[in-house]
């Protein structure tokens, strides 16, 4: 028998026979603290205690389309503890370290048959530092900025293996980010020894901070090291679609298996296929999703999911569709949503369905005809915008808000958008997501003066709340689309500098200082400009 570990584990396991082997085998290792999970609903409850330090799983599982999927969906519930450690077990362990979902802490994967050293080996190390996590996380949620900043820098344990030293500069990076310290991130992450972690945490943060031309390096070396195929192509896709590149990121995408596609990766590959070859083709390349994929009832769901999304999209783009194409659209949606129901362990769609109903309801009222019944609809969609608890639910609202030309509950949609993914990840999830917001945003609010003058107020409220990365996405936004207006101009320069940026992306400060010369301000503007340009 070996030694007692203080280690909290919960194991997410749906096969009775399978999770009673592995319970067994954990105590048999020295843990006795060991809870089970049977379902996504228990994992999250017992997440929600905050006392799970290590979550043990399958990586292929019925419940979700694979487990880096299900823990960027933990993330963005905010429901996995920040010290929570993440152990797959997989018979294929190159497809989950392929696209793994970055955390402040690490995630492992063990080959399955399962070694016992090995398992041995990796829970004595969480043992051995569990608990001083769990200090350092409580410290920092609990100091100033200034108290942040001296805890980091002085954050140095003795004794750490290279795996240990790894993770804590890889939390001392993501936390300097949060602080807007961008080269202290960047030393920190130098500093990780695992080139594929190194390399993905580069990304990340070259991502974040809009540089395109070590992006582009980082990617390079990457692929001359052949690490983490997935994540480069995810990252290479995100930097064309910044330029709305479809073609290219296509192209990107094919290069990927196709059996080895999750569900959101499909889906942002018929995003792809619908803006180059139209709504027909992208519809029929899910539908062979569907046929090939007879297993996994979760995939299924998340597959369908994207077609109504599609279908969707193409009825709102095209607002003066005829009675007869509208009509033909509520009847693709019905079935896709019968076929929905039929599937199991489908607990997150099948909270769409009030949501659906409306919209369905919607395209069934001809406005023109009853305005009192638009103006019911209007009512029930805020009802149902206060229920909103992940990215599907907010994509059909505002597709009903667009439906019903309700500019300002589209425009309360966007600005209380759900984040998909932590500051230092990317994920094909987030990547559909947010072409989908902006698709529909686009189509419920055309002027463009009116939409830049949002993504300022937007970036004002983000920087109010010291989200400064959000607030220069934001800045930049409404600078593209308005590039006299002297205030966009300025505000975007003023983040920039306060970022300690020379350049974002395709705006370098030194061109916007040019630029702004040209415009007509007013004397505060100018004043405000000769204090940037010094």
């Amino acid at each position: 028998m070996h030694s007692a570990l203080k280690l909290n584990v919960l194991l997410f396991e749906s096969q009775l026979n399978v999770r009673t082997h592995l319970v067994t085998l954990l105590k048999k290792l020295g843990c006795t603290k060991v809870k089970t999970a049977k379902t996504v609903k228990e994992v999250i409850s017992q997440l929600k205690t905050g006392s799970v330090d290590l979550l043990l799983m399958d990586f292929d599982t019925d419940h979700y389309s694979n487990g880096n999927d299900f823990i960027r969906y933990l993330i963005t519930l905010k429901g996995i503890p920040d010290h929570c450690r993440v152990l797959f077990l997989s018979d294929q362990p190159e497809r989950a370290l392929s696209d793994l979902a970055f955390r402040y802490t690490c995630t492992d994967v063990l080959e399955k048959p399962v070694s016992q050293p090995k398992l041995k080996a990796l829970l004595t190390q969480y043992n051995e530092s569990s608990q001083r996590l769990k200090i350092m996380f409580t410290q920092l949620r609990h100091a100033s900025p200034d108290q942040q900043l001296a805890i980091l820098s002085h954050a140095t344990f003795i004794g750490l293996s290279s795996a240990q030293n790894n993770e804590l500069q890889l939390i001392k990076a993501a936390y300097f980010l949060k602080l807007n310290h961008v080269s202290d991130a960047l030393d920190c992450v130098k500093s990780i020894t695992q080139a594929s972690q190194q390399a993905s945490a580069q990304l990340a943060i070259y991502s974040l901070i809009g540089d395109e031309k070590k992006l582009k390096l980082t990617l390079l070396k990457m692929q001359s090291l052949n690490l983490l195929t997935k994540k480069q192509t995810l990252f290479s896709v995100k930097h064309f679609l910044h330029y709305n590149e479809f073609y290219q990121s296509l192209v990107t995408l094919n290069q990927l298996p196709e059996f080895s596609l999750s569900a959101h990766e499909a889906e942002l590959k018929a995003v792809c296929i619908y803006e180059t070859q139209g709504i027909e083709n992208a519809l029929e390349y899910l539908e062979k999703k569907l046929k090939t994929t007879l297993v996994n009832q979760h995939y299924l769901g998340l597959i369908l999911m994207s077609m109504i999304r599609l279908i969707m999209l193409e009825q709102c783009l095209f607002t003066k569709q005829s009675r007869l194409k509208t009509d033909k659209t509520a009847y693709q949606i019905k079935v896709l949503i019968k076929n929905l129901f039929t599937l199991n362990n489908n607990e997150i769609n099948q909270s769409c369905l009030p949501f659906l109903r409306l919209y369905l309801q919607i395209l069934e009222n001809d406005p023109s005809q009853s305005t009192d019944l638009s103006e019911k609809h209007a009512l029930q969609l805020k009802a149902l915008c206060k229920r909103i608890s992940h990215a599907s639910e907010q994509l059909i609202c505002l597709a009903c808000a667009v439906e019903l030309k309700r500019t300002d509950i589209a425009v309360e949609l966007v600005r209380d958008k759900i984040q998909l993914h932590g500051m230092m990840d990317s994920s094909a999830q987030s990547l559909a997501f947010d072409y989908f917001i902006l698709k529909l945003f686009d189509s419920a609010c055309i002027d463009e003066n009116h939409k830049a003058s949002y993504f300022n107020t937007w970036a004002i409220e983000r920087q109010d709340k010291s989200q400064r990365y959000l607030a220069l996405a934001f800045f930049a936004k409404a600078h593209f689309l308005a590039p006299s207006n002297p205030v966009y101009l300025l505000n975007l320069l003023n983040t920039m500098q306060s970022l300690k940026l020379s350049k974002y992306w395709r705006y370098q400060q030194s061109q916007l200082l040019l630029d702004a010369k040209s415009l007509t301000m007013t004397q505060a503007q100018q004043q405000r400009l000769a204090q940037l340009a010094s």
